[in-house]
């Protein structure tokens, strides 16, 4: 009898150190999915800090609905798998991940890829790439699928059909050169235009849902660029801004078209531009005191703070306080440091993480 009561004072024990362990997320994710019909299941797994979650849904939502539910909580999509008619597995983490290609993804939804629909087919996502799988029933369908394939940019690899005729698996995946021969109105990117007028354009490419923008200006018009993407209704996703050594500020934007929360923290990175406690490096090298040269944040929990100073000791004692006197950041930690030898003499190269 003294067994038994030990075994279950240890189960009870157990149960409340499994129930301590379950991420905050796992209950946010059932709360974020509230109609009758979204059946859920979820799975987790936790390595450190880093929480992965196994989810499936019964759900008509597009896959830019899914990322943007799962985003207002924390949580990334990693990859996704959809099963029609409305069946969702997706990963998820609250970690940082590469952009999910959703257009592409919402493109292939669009090619009528069997003529029987009852045969089925699913599709996966990464941010790497996209898998179609479908299951014709014949050489003359397999023949259809793959034409469809080739016009869409995209390429076969899997099995021929099997000797009787009576099914075949195959894979489609998009070639490396991500075009997609679709015939499209040639896009007219204003805001490239509207960042001309204030900085020099050196790159404007697109990556999937988010446009990456290389540019060259003074420090002073930084402010005046990270303004204009929420005049076309956009968010930015990614900022980094580096003056070490340059005559002008070498600046890096990602641009989506979702909404995020940024303002706030945009508030705080324009201040960082303009008077504040922490001095900016106007001489290259040369310099008496602990200076920055640049930023950059995702506008995730952190930003990280660049610059130079002629002594590491001195980025703990006099660094560290004028981040200290900027209300709105705190806890600066040294992430990394390299010594460089200059015209003016050997200087450390440095960063600081900091909280916002």
């Amino acid at each position: 009898m003294r067994f038994f009561g030990r075994f279950f004072a240890f189960a009870l024990v157990l149960v409340a150190n499994m129930l301590v362990a379950q991420p905050a997320e796992y209950d946010k994710i059932f709360e974020r999915i509230k109609l009758p019909d979204e059946v859920v299941s979820a799975e987790f797994s936790v390595a450190g800090s880093t929480h992965i979650f196994s989810v499936e849904i019964n759900s008509e939502k597009k896959l830019q609905e899914m990322r943007n539910m799962f985003l207002d909580i924390g949580l990334n999509i990693v990859s996704a798998v959809y099963q029609p008619p409305k069946v969702w597995k997706v990963i998820l983490t609250n970690a940082s991940t590469g952009e999910i290609p959703v257009d592409k993804f919402e493109e292939a939804l669009k090619i009528p890829w069997l003529n029987k629909p009852d045969a089925g087919f699913s599709m996966s996502i990464t941010d790497k790439e996209l898998v179609v799988t479908t299951y014709p029933a014949d050489p003359d369908e397999l023949s259809h699928n793959l034409e469809l394939a080739s016009a869409y940019g995209m390429k076969f690899s899997g099995s021929e059909p099997s000797p009787d005729n009576s099914s075949a698996v195959f894979t489609l995946k998009f070639d490396s050169s991500d075009t997609v021969s679709i015939q499209r109105t040639p896009e007219v990117d204003s805001l490239a235009d509207e960042f001309a007028k204030f900085a020099t354009v050196l790159d404007n490419e697109n990556s999937f849902d988010v446009r990456n923008y290389k540019l060259a200006t003074s420090l002073d018009q930084v402010g005046r660029l990270l303004d204009l993407p929420a005049r076309f209704n956009r968010t930015l996703k990614y900022v980094s801004v580096n003056c070490l050594d340059q005559k002008q500020a070498q600046v890096l934007l990602k641009v989506a078209d979702r909404k995020s929360p940024i303002s706030q923290k945009l508030e705080v990175i324009k201040s960082l531009l303009q008077e504040n406690p922490i001095q900016w490096a106007e001489n290259g090298f040369k310099t008496a005191v602990p200076v920055m040269t640049g930023f950059e944040t995702d506008f995730g929990d952190k930003i990280s703070l660049t610059g130079i100073s002629p002594k590491s000791s001195l980025i703990f004692s006099q660094f560290f306080s004028m981040i200290n006197r900027c209300k709105q950041l705190k806890n600066p930690f040294f992430s990394r440091g390299t010594y460089q030898d200059t015209d003016s003499g050997r200087v450390m190269v440095f960063c600081v993480d900091c909280d916002w």
